[in-house]
């Protein structure tokens, strides 16, 4: 979602909406009456005392409507920061918990390298917030670019793992050396097992150091 425009302020809608012509049509109206009555000296009384009063409601009122002005839009923006922080929370915590998943999954394959786990690495969140643009609400680069390399190399075991999967079902070729192509892949997976782990705790770590022990809601 987008950061939506800030209302325009009031100086801003008074030259936007042409406010300035109604109050020229009007001065020009009130010159010209005045300049017909000019030889009226009550009327000049009147008018004075009228011109003294307009000037002094224009004196006080205008600064206090200026700062009420300020003040709502100071409002204004103090909510969508508060409202935009809470989003990033929300969405940093989410990604938060299915890294900590997957680094719990990454646990139970370390030096395995003669059986496929049973549990496979998720992703699907990451890909989910990244197509439907929430990821935006994070608005850290350094975060996302830790988040960022945890994923790819999620992305890259699981495809290792799929494949491996896929030999194992399908076709599983047999080398020289007796060994299966569903080994070799499978020993190239854990080959990523220390640099998967890393960067996955960097990002968990990157997260909980930003928003500390703020909750998500």
């Amino acid at each position: 979602m987008h950061k939506e425009s800030n209302p325009l302020s009031l100086w801003q809608r008074i030259r936007q909406d042409w406010y300035w012509l109604v109050f020229a049509v009007f001065a020009l109206a009130a010159i010209g009456y005045s300049v017909f009555r000019r030889a009226s000296l009550g009327y000049w009384d009147g008018a004075i005392g009228n011109w003294l009063a307009t000037l002094l409601g224009i004196i006080a009122g205008v600064p206090i409507a200026l700062a009420i002005e300020r003040q709502r839009i100071s409002h204004e923006e103090q909510a969508h920061v508060a409202e935009h922080r809470e989003h990033a929370i929300k969405v940093s915590f989410l990604i938060r918990d299915k890294l900590v998943y997957n680094s719990n999954r990454l646990t139970e394959r370390i030096n395995d390298k003669t059986s496929l786990p049973l549990f496979p690495f998720k992703n699907d969140l990451w890909r989910a917030l990244s197509d439907s643009g929430e990821i935006r609400w994070i608005d850290n680069p350094p975060i996302l670019n830790k988040i960022a390399s945890a994923y790819y190399y999620i992305g890259v075991v699981s495809a290792i793992e799929d494949k491996c999967y896929q030999a194992i079902r399908g076709i599983n070729p047999r080398y020289n050396d007796g060994t299966f192509a569903s080994q070799h892949l499978l020993e190239d997976a854990r080959k990523l097992d220390i640099v998967s782990g890393v960067t996955i705790s960097e990002a968990i770590g990157s997260i909980e150091g930003t928003f500390g022990n703020e909750s998500a809601g």
